[in-house]
């Protein structure tokens, strides 16, 4: 749906961290830390759920279980050998993976119940949303100055930009 191309899920996941961090400058109280960790590591179950490039297909694994709770999974698999990691912090982590997508009906399992879990969920959808209209527009080969319409977003996209 969106990055989907070589390097994509290195360059959503910078995006991410880069939105998030800019939130934690405008909102002060979301938790930075937990934050941005969040941020870098919200879709680091997509690396088991995909298969490489040029595949690029989903796993049985990953259509079994999903990048969400695959996420969680390497989390807590490398959370298990620091000795006496905080629970609490575990917790605020595995929080945020699994909140990431922001609905149930998006595919969390949980919704975002705290300041930092919101912040990765709207810098995520933000760079899917914008990185999936900039590749509808490019890969248009219509001349219009609007793409044809977008089933994912059941909208014409416009191409250009007048001031």
């Amino acid at each position: 749906m969106h990055h989907a191309y070589i390097g994509g899920l290195a360059q959503h996941t910078l995006e991410v961290a880069r939105i998030v961090i800019n939130f934690t400058h405008i909102f002060p109280y979301v938790n930075y830390d937990i934050a941005v960790a969040s941020a870098l590591l919200h879709d680091i179950g997509k690396i088991i759920e995909l298969s490489d490039f040029p595949e690029n297909k989903y796993t049985t694994r990953g259509k079994l279980i999903g990048h969400i709770n695959i996420g969680v999974e390497i989390l807590n698999s490398f959370i298990s050998k620091i000795p006496d990691f905080p629970q609490s912090l575990r917790y605020e982590l595995e929080h945020c993976i699994l909140s990431h997508h922001g609905t149930l009906e998006m595919g969390s399992p949980v919704l975002p119940m705290t300041l930092e879990a919101i912040a990765v969920h709207n810098a995520d959808k933000a760079s899917a949303e914008i990185n999936a209209f900039h590749l509808a527009i490019e890969r248009d080969a219509g001349t219009d100055v609007w793409t044809d319409y977008n089933p994912t977003y059941k909208r014409a996209i416009k191409k250009t930009t007048s001031i």
